[in-house]
């Protein structure tokens, strides 16, 4: 008797496999869900943006897990509440305002004295940011130190123009420490902030010097660059410019 594969192959017949699956428990809600191992699907691909009790859960931890590689893991639960009082308005104003100019896209400068906060405060900001425009990729901010400009220059020509397009068209960029080791980098700083500038693409500058000590050449920008810097930032003083308390 002619074995049953053989059969089988000789008329061309194919067994379908079963499909092996996995079971996921969800860490907020505790939902149990079954899932296609092929396809790689996990809770974080199907779940969390399905289901409405995890949703917020969902896109706190992705922010999080965002700032902590971005500006760094002490930074990565950053909010509003830890900034109450730093300010001279209210934080529910502060909070208004900043959402306002993000809206409109609006430069400003933040400064204050060394300790007051203030790389904390960008990752509130990167953070409020991503709550209300999403996680979609093309919306990531983007977060550099004013030192790390410079060094772009120094990759291969190919991989410069990239990132740099990439920092020009992200519509939303904080550069941190405004401060350079030169005219070379206060140069391409300039450069930076110009072309998002022209573009219209909203950009935070953030220091430890007021505007008066930069005009005087005084912060680390140099007196050929930093007031061309600050002029990019800052259009009113009192619209611009944000003033952390330590």
């Amino acid at each position: 008797m002619e074995p049953i594969k053989d059969i089988l192959d000789r008329l061309d017949i194919q067994i379908q496999e079963p499909t092996p699956t996995i079971r996921l428990i969800c860490d907020f809600c505790g939902r149990e869900e079954i899932y296609d191992r092929i396809s790689g699907d996990t809770v974080l691909d199907r779940h969390y943006p399905t289901c409405q009790r995890c949703r917020d859960n969902y896109l706190d931890l992705k922010i999080s897990t965002y700032i902590a590689d971005t500006i760094g893991m002490r930074y990565a639960n950053a909010d509003w509440p830890l900034f109450d009082g730093k300010f001279k308005r209210p934080i529910n104003q502060v909070m208004e305002f900043m959402r306002e100019r993000v809206q409109s896209n609006a430069n400003l400068y933040i400064w204050g004295e060394r300790g007051a906060g203030k790389t904390l405060f960008a990752a509130v900001l990167v953070r409020d940011y991503m709550r209300h425009l999403g996680i979609k990729e093309r919306w990531f901010p983007h977060y550099i130190k004013g030192r790390k400009i410079a060094e772009i220059y120094k990759r291969e020509e190919e991989d410069k123009n990239e990132v740099w397009q990439e920092l020009i068209k992200s519509p939303f960029f904080v550069i941190d420490e405004l401060v350079t080791t030169g005219d070379y980098s206060a140069e391409r700083i300039f450069w930076l902030v110009d072309e998002r500038y022209i573009n219209r693409r909203m950009t935070i500058g953030i220091s430890n010097h007021g505007r008066v000590q930069i005009d005087e050449g005084k912060s680390g920008l140099g007196i050929d660059f930093g007031p061309k810097i600050i002029s990019r930032l800052i259009r009113d003083e009192d619209d611009s410019v944000l003033f952390i308390q330590k």
